[in-house]
């Protein structure tokens, strides 16, 4: 290999030969792939020349499939397999490399007159590639003892294979070598033919450098010997002496060209590090950080230094290392891709350091809960769960962080995610830093902000805001963007806090004047004051804002805003001006929608005002009909909240009901309680299914199940405490039906439960009254049901049903209980009531009986 070894000069002063990159350009270039050329053919011409490779094997493999002429069919046979060779030495084609292995082999079977050496070890190279990979899945994933001896196996078949092409092109190189006497031309043909194997001969040199390093991985007992084959193979690649220790790295040049050859100067820090040769590992990946500073391999450094330390299994050292580097600087990019490898690293550990594989779990998921990875994290959740994670406040954090990503903007999900981060808040110790706390009670805001706790999300954005201004000054510009945002959104529900909205917004400008939002914030002024005018005057205001300010979109939306407050005023006064108001609030609409620069959600929500007014006035069936159809369209799109889906659903069971389309209706209302549970809609669906079930008579098993479910959340959602039965009429008579329904099923103990709930609030009231004793008296609790009996019977006007009845009952308790007064009652009910309603005189006829025989 004249000419191509590293000359040494002064001693230890080494550089790359210009043989090197002569070498390299036939293991890369030269065998692989050729540019288009003038005898192609034009459809090949055209797909290579775009790079569409498939496309090209394909057409280069019909054509071979096709062609019957020998001669021919070598030529083809030879270009299929340049395409072949590519294929199998490009990374992006790792998903197919078994069907061009496979491909590969054909080729060369059925036309041996091919015979092309590189297309061999390309197919050696992508069977490696895979073999390697699936020996990191094993060790990453835990390293189940059931697949090790399928790992060692595949890595030692492999190894073989690269060990015995290596010692067939040895021996290539050896008699390429050998020049007798030739003319120049045959000499330059040698000369071609010895490039081409020492290219081959390096390419194995590399692969073997890695099978031997991950062969030191997978044997505990043969490790030094296997590591340090790998280092000689690394240094035969990189044309250094294989034998004896590594130059000085001062000495070496950093413009390395060839990304193999920094991966193999990577395998050789690697391998040092495995050895346990710490000072020069590290020298070496000091040395790599220069040299691979801008590359592509470089970017990824940090992790292929942890990763020494992991497949080593020197889980203190790497625990230490993942302490001290810093990662502030990075892109989120490099940063995921890191902490996703931190994190398998630490699965790797769980089974031989369980506390250093914690460490490095909560390292991983601190750092990507921070950066708000939720495709890694929720990977990882999916995978692992955060059983495994002892830090009580990272897994809650990380959970909160999740489930918020997953729920819809409302509702009970929304509400148990606060739970958890809450949760998390609580659990946080002093090794949790103050900044990760307050991160954590920012998103604990956002819950707030959306499940409508205003207030608490306002002081709590305010708080976060202050704590993080230093530390992460970002997030406390947004913490207090959003602080601004709750302080709005009260004021658009109470006028009585706009000044305190003001301060909000003058706040946020003073402490972050370079902020993109300030721009916006004399449009929310704008909006502030118009909330707390009447809607004519603010219409004024906001008409004048937008000549000067067209470029201001928003102001559109606040126009229909200001238009529907207008028909609201309106319709409460003057019916005649309301329709002339309406008219003005779908004009405004239609503009709106057609604005390109205005987004969904805010076209969904000028329509359902849109529709709201509608509803309550006198128009057609068929106008309400489309405008919901183009509400629906574009709820459909992304970006929508929960709540304005259920706005919408709620205007659907609304529009049924006014149309007399029951089943419609009742289909939108289940829906609804199921999609909205937690939220106001809820209620209203709920009062709906309430509403549909007949007062009258018994329902069927089915049904009556139903609207006891459907009746008891209503009452729990309304509340059935003294005060709640006291003010809301809605909240007595759905849990007084609901007592109604229970005794129809039967279920005593608990009608008798909801009646004396009622009866202690409204100790007077005939009906409670009357259902409390029927439950009562049904279970033959007589002395209880005694005392409203006879409140009743004194009380309700003779000659009335409920007067049999409450004196038939007296008696029948009286009688129970062994109070001699029963046949007294029962003398004075017939005293006064001579003509009793025959249905009563049976009954009372059968009572005189069992008075009389005492049964």
């Amino acid at each position: 290999m004249a000419g191509r070894q590293w000359v040494g000069r002064k001693g230890s002063v080494f550089w790359w030969s210009a043989g090197l990159a002569v070498l390299w350009s036939a293991v890369l270039c030269g065998q692989t792939d050729r540019p288009p050329q003038a005898g192609d053919p034009p459809l090949e011409q055209f797909l290579q020349a775009r790079g569409l490779d498939r496309l090209l094997i394909r057409q280069v493999e019909m054509q071979l499939a096709r062609e019957f002429d020998p001669e021919n069919q070598v030529v083809l046979g030879r270009r299929l397999a340049g395409l072949y060779q590519a294929a199998l030495l490009s990374e992006q084609w790792q998903e197919i490399d078994s069907a061009i292995i496979e491909r590969s082999g054909q080729l060369l079977a059925n036309y041996p007159a091919v015979g092309n050496a590189g297309l061999r070890l390309a197919v050696e190279h992508a069977r490696y590639r895979d073999v390697e990979m699936a020996f990191r899945q094993w060790w990453y994933q835990g390293r189940d003892p059931a697949r090790q001896g399928e790992a060692a196996g595949d890595l030692v078949a492999s190894y073989d294979r690269l060990s015995n092409l290596t010692a067939r092109l040895e021996t290539d190189v050896r008699q390429a070598q050998i020049l007798p006497e030739a003319t120049p031309a045959e000499v330059a043909g040698k000369d071609r033919v010895l490039t081409a194997v020492e290219g081959r001969l390096a390419h194995c040199h590399y692969l073997l450098g890695w099978a031997s390093y991950y062969r030191g991985i997978l044997d505990n007992q043969g490790a030094s010997a296997w590591l340090l084959k790998s280092q000689k193979y690394f240094q035969q690649f990189l044309q250094l002496p294989p034998e004896g220790p590594l130059p000085d790295l001062n000495t070496w040049p950093t413009d390395l060209q060839l990304s193999w050859q920094w991966r193999s100067l990577l395998g050789i820090a690697m391998g040092l590090r495995a050895r346990g040769d710490h000072q020069e590992s590290d020298a070496m990946f000091q040395f790599l950080a220069k040299t691979g500073a801008d590359s592509v391999e470089g970017q990824w450094l940090e992790a292929w230094n942890l990763e020494s330390m992991v497949l080593a299994r020197q889980w203190d050292r790497a625990a230490d290392y993942l302490a001290q580097v810093s990662t502030g600087s990075w892109g989120r990019g490099k940063q995921r891709a890191f902490w996703r490898r931190v994190l398998q690293a630490s699965r790797a550990a769980s089974l031989s350091a369980p506390e250093r594989a914690d460490f490095m779990r909560v390292q991983a998921l601190l750092s990507l809960v921070r950066n708000r990875e939720s495709s890694v994290l929720q990977q990882w959740m999916d995978e692992r769960q955060t059983e495994g994670v002892s830090n009580a406040f990272v897994r809650g954090w990380v959970e909160g962080y999740l489930g918020w990503v997953k729920a819809e903007q409302g509702g009970d999900a929304l509400i148990e995610v606060g739970k958890t981060l809450s949760s998390a808040i609580q659990a946080a110790d002093e090794s949790v830093l103050a900044e990760d706390l307050a991160r954590c009670r920012f998103l604990r805001a956002l819950v707030d902000f959306r499940t409508g706790q205003l207030v608490e999300s306002a002081k709590e954005f305010a708080e976060v805001s202050q704590a993080l201004q230093k530390a992460d000054p970002q997030m406390a510009a947004e913490s207090s963007w959003m602080n601004v945002q709750a302080w709005i959104a009260m004021a658009m529900l109470d006028r009585r806090r706009t000044s305190e909205a003001l301060a909000a917004i003058d706040q946020f400008a003073s402490r972050f004047p370079a902020s993109l939002a300030v721009e916006e914030l004399p449009f929310q002024k704008l909006r502030l004051s118009c909330q707390a005018l009447p809607p004519r005057q603010a219409l004024e205001r906001l008409v004048r804002f937008q000549l000067s300010h067209p470029e201001v979109h928003q102001v559109r939306m606040e126009l229909v805003r200001c238009h529907y407050r207008d028909w609201q005023d309106q319709f409460q006064s003057n019916r005649q001006a309301a329709q002339a108001a309406l008219t003005e609030l779908q004009r405004f609409d239609r503009q709106l929608q057609e604005d390109p620069q205005i987004g969904d959600p805010q076209k969904l929500r000028s329509v359902l005002w849109v529709i709201d007014a509608m509803l309550q006035m006198d128009v057609a069936n068929a106008e309400i009909e489309a405008l919901l159809q183009t509400a629906i369209a574009l709820a459909d799109t992304p970006n929508i909240s929960a709540d304005m889906n259920h706005l919408l659903a709620y205007y659907q069971m609304m529009f049924a009901r006014q149309s007399g389309d029951q089943e419609m209706g009742i289909a939108l209302a289940r829906e609804l309680v199921t999609q909205s549970a937690g939220t106001p809609f809820e209620r209203s669906a709920l009062l709906y299914l309430v509403e549909s079930y007949p007062t009258n008579g018994e329902l069927d098993p089915d049904n009556r199940t139903a609207a006891i479910a459907d009746l008891a959340r209503l009452v729990e959602l309304l509340g059935d405490d003294a005060r709640s039965l006291t003010r809301s009429r809605n909240s007595r008579v759905a849990l007084f039906r609901l007592s109604e329904l229970c005794l129809q099923d039967r279920q005593w103990e608990r009608a008798d439960q909801y009646l004396d709930q009622l009866v202690n609030v409204f100790p007077e009231r005939r009906e409670y009254l009357a259902a409390s004793a029927r439950a009562k008296t049904e279970r033959d609790h007589f002395e209880r049901a005694l005392p409203r009996w006879r409140f009743l019977a004194n009380r309700v006007e003779p000659g009335t049903d409920l007067w049999y009845e409450a004196k038939y009952q007296l008696v029948r308790c009286l009688w129970s209980t062994g109070d001699a007064n029963a046949k007294t009652v029962f003398r004075q009910t017939m005293q006064l009531s001579p003509s009793m309603p025959e249905t009563w005189a049976r009954q009372y006829a059968l009572l005189a009986k069992q008075i009389e025989l005492g049964d």
